[in-house]
């Protein structure tokens, strides 16, 4: 599909070594890309199940959709919107949707004390086919599952009876340890069909100048075979890889040498800085298959503006009409979705495909947001409303052949 949903590196030396990737390339800004009003989309209100609020934040090329209404999570599929129930606690929270239906997440179990039930350690749990499955834990105070592949395979992390977080595996029913790079805390953030595995892990203790020790800075790692690689940083102290598609591009954010965060790729052993729109930092939020990247990043006047990386180049989405954008997901069409603002008070969700910024509207809400779009062209997202909100999903037409001859698609600015 596209990327793992937001939803935070090598060496100097190999830096200096970037012949396998271009890159990154400023250039200077072209005319505003166009914006414009959806025509051919159906906005549905998917429900909601126990308040009077919702949200849609993944969906994948089955039109299924999770999100979160009130305490619990739901399964929005052909129409109905199925509670995945808790672990016995009070809450769950889903974080990620494979292609076969598997939802992951975590939420608290249950435990009885002298005054009743109460919530107990939030833990790792699976959802599939109607049935929520509490994941096995390294026997500390509990675990998140953060990713899950096409094959079922879920990653997160679990606490240690140590006091250690470790990055771990689940599949059929077992538990993995990844390891770290030598510190006491790791954690696997996303998970390609390879069942290769990206996240964060801290580097040894180091001594201090009192003489104690402290926890060592915190480096991205790809684990594949058995082995966690460090990917380095851009120069300074720490990385974080967050993002990995079936090709083993990798995408993170990782401290410069200046003491800047910026996003980055990490492919075949070199790490490249996706640079900025002129400003001092750059957050990835979204990669494809084809390694386009999209995020948001600070521009010369400190607005935060939405980007597409391809190709060594960053480019600037724009906005509609106001300060500041914020790129959430693409799909393999090359479709961004997020959140702009119409005015210093309002913000809506917008599309953007081939140079054209399309305001989604906001369903009757006083602003919106858009927060994952698969490879059929379907959004998903919600609006802002008295009293709560609704999660939304926003469908094409079958029919685009009057758009493709009226608009005539515009390159987006670009660094």
């Amino acid at each position: 599909m596209k990327r793992v949903s937001v939803l935070l590196a090598v060496s100097i030396a190999l830096v200096a070594c970037r012949d396998s990737l271009e890159p990154t390339q400023l250039r200077p800004v072209a005319s505003p890309p166009r914006f414009a009003q959806a025509s051919n989309l159906t906005v549905t209100d998917l429900g909601s199940l126990i308040a009077d609020w919702s949200n849609a934040v993944g969906v994948n090329n089955a039109s299924q959709i999770i999100g979160q209404s009130g305490s619990h999570s739901f399964l929005w599929q052909s129409g109905a919107m199925t509670d995945i129930g808790t672990l016995g606690g009070s809450w769950a929270v889903a974080v990620a949707l494979s292609e076969q239906g598997h939802v992951v997440g975590y939420g608290p179990t249950s435990r009885m004390t002298d005054s009743g039930v109460v919530d107990g350690n939030a833990d790792a749990f699976l959802w599939h086919g109607g049935t929520m499955t509490p994941l096995a834990t390294l026997g500390g105070s509990g675990s998140a599952a953060l990713a899950v592949n096409s094959d079922g395979q879920v990653v997160g992390n679990s606490w240690t009876l140590a006091g250690e977080l470790r990055a771990v595996r689940w599949h059929n029913g077992t538990i993995t340890t990844l390891g770290s790079l030598g510190g006491r805390f790791s954690t696997a953030q996303a998970i390609n069909a390879s069942g290769h595995i990206v996240g964060k892990s801290t580097l040894p203790l180091v001594e201090t100048d009192t003489g104690g020790f402290a926890e060592g800075p915190e480096h991205a790692f790809l684990w594949q075979n058995g082995v966690m690689i460090d990917l380095g940083t851009l120069g300074g102290s720490w990385s974080d890889a967050y993002l990995i598609n079936d090709s083993d591009q990798v995408v993170g954010s990782s401290a410069t040498a200046e003491g800047l965060s910026h996003a980055f790729m990490w492919q075949n052993g070199v790490m490249i800085d996706l640079g900025t729109l002129g400003g001092n930092w750059t957050v990835a939020t979204a990669m494809n298959d084809v390694g386009q990247v999209v995020g948001f990043s600070t521009t010369a006047d400190g607005s935060f503006h939405a980007f597409l990386w391809e190709n060594g180049a960053i480019s600037d989405l724009g906005t509609l009409g106001g300060a500041g954008s914020y790129a959430r997901a693409i799909n393999n069409l090359g479709q961004v979705v997020g959140t702009a603002d119409v005015s210093s008070e309002t913000v809506h969700a917008f599309l953007w495909h081939e140079g054209v910024m399309t305001d989604l509207g906001t369903n009757g809400g006083f602003g919106s947001e858009a927060t994952d779009v698969n490879d059929e062209g379907q959004i998903v997202g919600y609006n802002y409303a008295a009293g709560g909100g609704r999660a939304l999903l926003w469908t094409p037409s079958l029919d685009r052949s009057k758009d493709k001859k009226t608009k005539k698609p515009k390159k987006p600015h670009k660094k």
